[in-house]
């Protein structure tokens, strides 16, 4: 969101109401300012699609292109193991925990079995609650072009 647009934005709003927004939170798909703090980083309308079956991030803000090529190396990644079904941005739902939903890059389906790709850099508590979620995940990093694999390990 510019400046102006910011500007115009806030000047629609009453005093008590400007100290809520911060131009640091915006909704990370549709670049509107969000009051809540949550983890999702999304606005209220983009929540309530979150909750449709299915929902799928595609059209994220402030990608780059390198990102966008690490996304389609993955894709093949997928296509080459035999996932026929394969999504970019797709949430998962965290049964029972909605603060562990995740968002994946790439993740492809095949039968019952899904598989998920994290491209570029990532952080270490996303990477965490992934594999508590997935149990594996692959990893494709900038300036690689195989992914690695991370597994859960039992104790």
């Amino acid at each position: 969101m510019s400046k102006e647009s910011w500007d115009i934005f806030l000047g629609t709003k009453k005093r008590t109401t400007k100290s809520w927004y911060s131009l640091h939170k915006l909704c990370s798909v549709c670049s509107i300012p969000i009051v809540n703090d949550n983890e999702s980083g999304l606005c209220r309308q983009c929540t309530n699609r979150e909750k449709e079956p299915g929902f799928s991030i595609s059209d994220r803000q402030g990608e780059s292109e390198e990102h966008k090529l690490l996304k389609e190396q993955a894709r093949k990644f997928l296509l080459a193991r035999g996932f026929t079904n394969i999504k970019e941005e797709y949430l998962v739902k965290a049964n029972g925990h909605p603060f562990r939903n995740i968002v994946f890059d790439v993740v492809g389906f095949k039968g019952d079995k899904m598989v998920a790709v994290e491209c570029g850099e990532n952080k270490s508590d996303k990477l965490v609650k992934a594999i508590e979620l997935l149990g594996s995940l692959y990893i494709l990093p900038f300036g690689k072009t195989i992914p690695y694999f991370l597994c859960q390990l039992d104790n």
